[in-house]
């Protein structure tokens, strides 16, 4: 009875939980609904038509998408031939137009009257000019936009694209004349706040003054000399030097990274940042006449990850109450217009939990006792770790949706085209198109998997695509290539197989890419191998399909192996190999990586070998010469770690590369056993979403010299929402095949 009781309470918690989950899914996916638009333009007597098409036979409303029909018998034969005669074609297909035709059928509904493409690499589908419309309209009518999306389904770069084509283009706007400007915008309250001199040479520093607080000082320093040479600009509340000559620049998207760290201080100053900026964009229009045609542009404020905080309300308030800490803000004049972007809630599988909490140790505190939740719900049992949106903007939420294959490879192909056209990787006949099957193909197979290596986007087909760039353009040519690969751990049967299977360099490039970004975090290894190898073909031929894969990712982690001297009581097995390997791409790429694993597993061992390899032109082996020089700082974490100490470590190592050729050399931030500081009460890990990918937690626009290597180092598992921002390599329990070769 005891434990039917027990059973019971289990299944009711458990009810609970999904419920309280259900409050915030979302009921109508973008997917499943339909959207047939009709626009009334701008300028009051023309209209715009998207998303359906109307059968000229039985005038029935028809779904462009699905062909579904919408609506019977909506419009009579003779309306539809009036209309067709004054040349509104109610049967085309958007995504059969030319590209010009796309861009002016926007302008139209945008009302901007010089139209032009501000991004020819953006691909242009029915689609997202659909969601691009349904945000504009929205700002029409007051309504706040709050859309829900998957991390990397496009959200910013849409959103991007939007304001870019609003913004005047750059052969209209005017010159700036060269001289010092006397009207300084006001910058942010935080960034007049007093520094300490005394902490300026610092190595870490929490928080170091911005840019912006030291460009202002030698503002107010430099005008206050009379005969200056140099010409400053101020502009927005930031201080750019001005070269002659140099056209005025019209900022009408600010991007904040909203993280677990933000507070609502910090959203207070990006929204009053952002009225002094739309203040300037609308004061800048109404002084030129050429820029006039101009004046429905919006300047938009995007919180991206906006429900990722606990300073959700603030954002609540700005949008929804359209009030700053109950004062007014100019949301009604048509200054800001203001879009949040949230993950949604959603749990893992309960097969994935189980696999996650065997990974390594298992976690450091059990789901039981953890206090990072969201109600009942371990924070680390989610796909993304977010806080409950507040009741008022529940009603506001609408889906973004996701890409789907066709539209997926499209993108996918303009981003190969792209790196192509900026020669990183060769221009050959066919290979956009090879190249951007087998990563859809890829991508496809990810999401196939049960396991956290299903959550993909197109930021993995970015990463392979400059992984691919590093190997192509690397200092070993095709012959010190394949010298480089001979050692005693090759067979005679391995030397034949890839004497009589040659592959070029372009091929082998991209091997090795799908094997570090992809191959890496499979369990189904050989299954992926068999996928992808039948879509290599001209002029990226594969003579000895899947086989040939795993030689060539085996030969090549063998080759960086076999040139590191290791000591004789080191076993050169498959752990260590391809630890060895991983950490090197990754620091070179400044990609970060998670090493999770039990103890013994080669994990700290080949950290320890790679920090003594890589040192430059000073390496021991003339192989690594070419390399980057590395210099890491390692951070051991606890239960008792700060956020403080993390994001002083990221400073710190920034500071060793300010001055420093960012090609020659890397810092590299080593978070040891950072498994342990996952439940700390402090949460310290809160502000690593964005130190990971820019490498500072509050700059919209880093510097360079802040973005720095990452390597995570753990015994026990790791919330899957951080590993999503890197490569995760999971050692598992070794075979019996590599403990025997392990003790040979």
């Amino acid at each position: 009875m005891l434990k039917k009781n027990a059973n019971d309470a289990d299944n009711a918690a458990e009810i609970q939980v999904d419920n309280f989950i259900e409050l915030y899914t979302m009921r109508r996916t973008w997917e499943t609904s339909p959207h047939p638009y009709l626009f009334f333009n701008p300028d009051g007597h023309s209209m715009t038509f998207l998303g359906f098409n109307i059968d000229k036979r039985t005038g029935n409303l028809i779904d462009l998408q699905t062909r579904n029909i919408l609506e019977r018998g909506i419009m009579r034969t003779n309306l539809f031939e009036g209309l067709r005669r004054n040349k509104v074609n109610l049967t085309e297909n958007f995504d059969t137009l030319p590209r010009y035709l796309k861009i002016r059928k926007l302008c139209d509904v945008m009302g901007v009257d010089d139209p032009h493409d501000p991004d020819e690499s953006y691909e242009l589908t029915t689609d997202n000019v659909k969601k691009i419309l349904a945000i504009y309209m929205r700002f029409r009518c007051g309504i706040p936009v709050i859309i829900m999306g998957e991390t990397g389904c496009g959200k910013t770069r849409l959103i991007k694209f939007m304001c870019d084509l609003q913004r005047p283009p750059e052969y209209l706007l005017p010159t700036i004349d060269n001289k010092v400007e006397t009207k300084v915008e006001k910058v942010d309250d935080h960034e007049n706040d007093e520094k300490n001199d005394n902490h300026e040479n610092a190595e870490i520093e929490i928080n170091e003054p911005t840019e912006d607080e030291d460009n202002l000082k030698n503002v107010e320093t430099e005008q206050n000399k009379p005969n200056e040479d140099d010409d400053i600009q101020v502009c927005y509340g930031r201080i750019h030097k001005q070269e002659e000559n140099t056209k005025l620049h019209i900022q009408n998207m600010i991007l904040m990274k909203v993280h677990g760290g933000t507070t609502s201080a910090d959203i207070f100053r990006q929204v009053k940042k952002a009225e002094d900026i739309a203040r300037t964009n609308a004061e800048i229009i109404r002084e030129h006449k050429n820029l006039h045609t101009f004046k429905h542009m919006d300047t938009v404020l995007f919180f991206d990850e906006a429900n990722t905080t606990e300073a959700i309300g603030a954002i609540k308030e700005i949008m929804c109450d359209k009030t700053l800490k109950g004062r007014p803000i100019e949301i009604h004049q048509r200054l800001i217009k203001i879009v949040a972007a949230c993950n949604p809630y959603r749990k893992h599988s309960d097969e994935l939990i189980k696999r996650l909490e065997q990974a390594g140790l298992g976690y450091h505190v059990d789901a039981d006792n953890t206090s990072d939740t969201l109600g009942r719900v371990p924070m680390r049992r989610l796909v993304y770790r977010v806080q409950p949106l507040p009741q008022s903007m529940l009603p506001l939420v609408w889906d973004f949706g996701q890409l789907n294959i066709v539209v997926e490879e499209l993108y996918i192909r303009q981003m190969v085209i792209r790196k192509m056209n900026d020669r990183q990787i060769p221009r050959l006949t066919d290979l956009d198109r090879v190249i951007s099957k087998i990563l859809t193909v890829s991508q496809e197979f990810m999401r196939q998997q049960e396991d956290e290596c299903s959550f993909v986007s197109l930021r993995d087909v970015e990463r392979v695509l400059d992984v691919m760039s590093w190997f192509y353009k690397t200092a070993f040519d095709e012959d010190h290539f394949l010298r480089s690969s001979d050692s005693e751990d090759s067979s005679d049967e391995e030397d034949m197989f890839i004497e009589t299977n040659p592959i070029c360099h372009v091929t082998r490039s991209l091997v090795l890419a799908l094997g570090v970004c992809y191959h890496s975090c499979l369990r189904k290894r050989a299954e992926y191998r068999q996928r992808i190898a039948k879509y290599f073909g001209n002029p990226l031929n594969l003579p000895g399909g899947a086989n040939q894969i795993e030689e060539e990712i085996i030969r090549c982690q063998t080759a960086f192996l076999n040139h590191i001297e290791l000591a004789d009581n080191i076993a050169k097995n498959q752990a260590l190999r391809e630890n060895v390997f991983m950490t090197i791409v990754c620091i070179e790429l400044r990609i970060p990586m998670f090493l999770v694993g039990k103890p013994g597993s080669s994990k700290s061992l080949a950290k320890t070998i790679v920090a003594d390899t890589l040192q430059g032109n000073a390496s021991h082996h003339e192989f690594f010469k070419s390399f980057k020089q590395v210099q890491m700082v390692a951070f051991q974490c606890s239960p008792l770690s700060t956020p403080d100490g993390i994001v002083g470590t990221f400073n710190q190592c920034a500071s060793y590369q300010m001055d420093k050729d960012l090609d020659r050399f890397v810092s590299v931030v080593v978070l040891d056993e950072i498994g342990l500081a996952e439940d700390s009460p402090r949460m310290p890990l809160k502000t690593l979403h964005p130190l990971l990918e820019d490498g500072c937690s509050d700059n919209e626009e880093p510097a360079a010299y802040k973005k720095v290597a990452f390597i995570g180092i753990s015994n026990w598992a790791l919330d899957p929402a951080k590993m999503n921002r890197g490569i995760l390599v999971q050692r598992e329990v070794p075979d019996k095949e590599e403990l025997i070769n392990t003790a040979l």
